[in-house]
């Protein structure tokens, strides 16, 4: 199904934006912009049942088969990256010790581990039999279930995280609502997800103006949504945040050529003059007034 009525603004305002040839394991073909808000949105778009057979039986085996060598990487990657980010934008909101905590969409359990290793009781979700699987022989404590079926109680977690989940979900409302629900009065979601408002997005669109081609996917074809900073905050308070703090960040390499340091500086160097950045970083403290 082709829409044209953009999810945040409810307007029929979405635009043709990228393209990609498409094959098998592609989720999407196109993507579409709302052109009053910035949206932008995966085509065609799937219903619920499609995304859950996607996420359960293909996402893992066809785009993350290496179980462990997934583990290992994300594990270096998040201890120096996100981890500290997320400690950092979450700076006096959560309790010293004792800090109860859930992963909504965890794979295979690397930030859980990490969680765990810094002394939160630490619990993950996944709709995969196949990560869940792994997780567990890692010693976690995760259960198979979708965003929809959290089987835990309203008001019981200081801290859910979901990393990279938001764009892939059908309703990104719904799913704020949901992570928010399971939060005691002051507790924490945390959100990270890709940043439609990334300058590499605009230099590739006048590269595609001036040469006349269309231009390409920017993030992964099976992502539903690509947000702006603003979208993610609205969504956040919308769902019951009183506080909402909002980052972006670039992701940079331990190792990479000389020529290929130059070019990604330079972007990150137009990401930081005009506050943008490559992924967006959210956290919203539950309010219950």
């Amino acid at each position: 199904m082709v829409e044209k009525k953009c999810f945040f603004c409810g307007k029929k305002s979405l635009r043709p934006f990228a393209f990609i040839n498409p094959k098998p394991q592609h989720l999407h073909s196109s993507q579409c912009r709302c052109s009053i808000c910035g949206l932008v949105v995966g085509q065609p778009q799937l219903i619920e049942q499609e995304l859950k057979t996607y996420y359960k039986q293909h996402f893992y085996q066809q785009q993350w088969p290496d179980a462990q060598g997934t583990w290992d990487a994300n594990i270096n990657n998040y201890q120096r990256q996100e981890f500290p980010l997320i400690k950092r934008i979450c700076s006096g909101w959560l309790p010293s010790d004792g800090c109860r905590a859930l992963e909504i969409g965890c794979g295979y359990g690397s930030f859980l581990r990490i969680l765990r290793n810094q002394g939160y009781d630490a619990c993950g979700v996944d709709i995969s039999p196949k990560a869940v699987a792994f997780c567990n022989s890692k010693g976690l404590s995760v259960v198979e279930a979708s965003w929809q079926d959290i089987p835990f109680k309203s008001g019981i977690f200081d801290l859910v995280v979901s990393m990279y989940v938001i764009e892939h979900v059908d309703n990104p409302r719904l799913f704020i609502r949901e992570c928010v629900r399971l939060l005691r009065s002051g507790g924490v979601v945390v959100l990270l997800t890709d940043d439609a408002d990334d300058c590499q997005y605009a230099w590739l669109r006048w590269m595609a103006l001036i040469s006349g081609r269309d231009l390409p996917f920017c993030s992964s074809s099976d992502h539903t949504f690509v947000f702006r900073g603003s979208h993610i905050k609205s969504l956040l308070e919308e769902g019951g945040c009183q506080d909402v703090r909002i980052n972006k960040f670039d992701f940079v390499p331990e190792q990479e050529s000389f020529h290929w340091h130059i070019y990604k500086n330079l972007f990150r160097f137009l990401n930081r003059m005009t506050g943008r950045g490559g992924f967006i970083l959210s956290a919203g403290r539950r309010s219950d007034r």
